[in-house]
């Protein structure tokens, strides 16, 4: 992905304590994280700041988060995106996923720090800045 030191982490969530607390777990464990409960903020950050992954909370509003995702993978076609939902949402996010050629990892709800390293330090390009934080933020 990039040679930066730190890789950058969008997270999206319209519970805006959500998103906070997700932004917060992901700089404990290494990265630089920024937390928006808007998609169109999410696309005002990714115009200053190349965004190396996104979590995105898909709620009610989920065509809107998905549309933010594809938007943000079209910019950074490399950016890893994981789609956080309920499993009563799953189904359809992940048709939805796929109807918009969206290329992502669904998440099952609730997401525990620990889970949320893991699936970041996991994913094809992207590692946490300090890897032996993850171990510890894990256990």
């Amino acid at each position: 992905m990039s040679d930066r030191k730190e890789l950058f982490v969008l997270v999206v969530a319209a519970d805006r304590v959500i998103a906070a607390t997700l932004a917060t777990v992901l700089h404990a464990g290494g990265y630089m994280a920024a937390s928006t409960a808007s998609g169109a903020t999410a696309l005002r950050i990714a115009g200053r700041m190349v965004v190396d992954a996104a979590v995105i909370d898909v709620g009610a509003n989920h065509p809107l988060d998905v549309e933010t995702a594809v938007a943000l993978q079209s910019k950074y076609p490399d950016c890893r995106i994981l789609l956080v939902c309920s499993s009563s949402k799953l189904d359809e996010a992940a048709l939805v996923a796929e109807e918009t050629g969206l290329n992502c990892e669904l998440v099952l709800r609730p997401l525990s720090r620990a889970d949320l390293l893991a699936k970041l330090a996991a994913a094809p390009g992207v590692r946490s800045a300090e890897p032996s934080l993850l171990q510890l933020q894990a256990a």
